[in-house]
């Protein structure tokens, strides 16, 4: 009779420890399983979070078509090209847009059409913008006065000593090309350096010229050394001077030597011409 009871005792044991493993199990499962589907909730919910998000190429495009008050049927060149333009490690921008269409309307409504065409529609078709990426702020829009068949062309240089670029601006007047070099003075873009690459592109005599940029003498800031440019099979038939890229080399014959002046912030010179183009 005890050992029926003791046999008893253990069948009883067993029966609840099986139950009670059995018990934990299913609660574990049960976690895994709650967890599992938070995580997917989660991920489901961060998607929709980054796809509402307007990318920050989508947010510039809103506010320059706000700013510039463009017509969303209106079609314009825009890019945007990131670098790092000052001293915080973040990726800054520069946006150029084009408004060729509006430039061809208007000189239409003015009768102007043939004169303004000769001209490559010259006006204030042409903007840029400077992006802080840190302070996440678009600058007032600079526009750039010259011919919007041409869009601006920029490039990104080393003026100063520093691990973060500098801005050249190019653009072009019927058949010249000009180029603005920009440096930034508390976060605002300041205009320090203009100069005319080249001119009477398709005629039989030609400007041009080649700019190279040394250690400063009298500042941080490079100076800039410029001397007559040669372009390289060079043609007078040229099909489309909008279109032109030529390659301007450097001929060794100095005509002007800049520098920076912090004082002006501006480059400066105090040499006469060297040479006569």
């Amino acid at each position: 009779m005890q050992k029926v009871k003791s046999t008893n005792l253990y069948l009883n044991l067993f029966f609840f420890i099986l139950l009670f493993s059995f018990f934990l199990i299913s609660c574990q499962s049960n976690t895994t399983n709650t967890k599992k589907v938070k995580d997917q909730k989660n991920k489901i919910n961060n998607l929709s979070q980054e796809i509402d998000k307007p990318s920050i190429e989508d947010k510039l495009k809103q506010q320059i078509y706000s700013v510039l008050n463009i017509d969303k049927n209106e079609k314009i060149d825009l890019k945007i090209y990131f670098e790092q333009l000052n001293d915080d490690n973040i990726k800054d921008a520069i946006v150029t847009v084009n408004r060729l269409e509006k430039a061809i309307e208007h000189a239409s409504i003015n009768k102007h059409t043939a004169k303004r065409a000769e001209l490559g529609f010259l006006g204030g078709f042409n903007y840029f913008f400077f992006y802080d990426g840190k302070n996440d702020r678009l600058s007032i829009p600079v526009v750039i006065a010259s011919s919007a068949k041409a869009p601006l062309k920029v490039e990104f240089l080393q003026l100063e000593n520093n691990s973060y670029k500098n801005i050249s601006i190019e653009y072009k007047i019927r058949n010249s090309a000009f180029k603005n070099f920009y440096l930034l003075n508390k976060n605002e873009l300041r205009l320090v350096f203009q100069w005319k690459m080249y001119d009477k592109i398709g005629l039989e005599e030609y400007e041009a010229y080649f700019l190279e940029m040394k250690k400063g003498n009298y500042s941080l800031v490079n100076d800039i050394y410029i001397y007559k440019g040669i372009i390289s099979n060079y043609k007078k038939n040229i099909e489309d001077v909008y279109k032109y890229q030529p390659n301007i080399i450097n001929s060794k014959e100095l005509y002007y030597h800049f520098f920076f002046d912090p004082n002006k912030w501006k480059y400066v010179t105090q040499d006469k011409p060297k040479t006569t183009l």
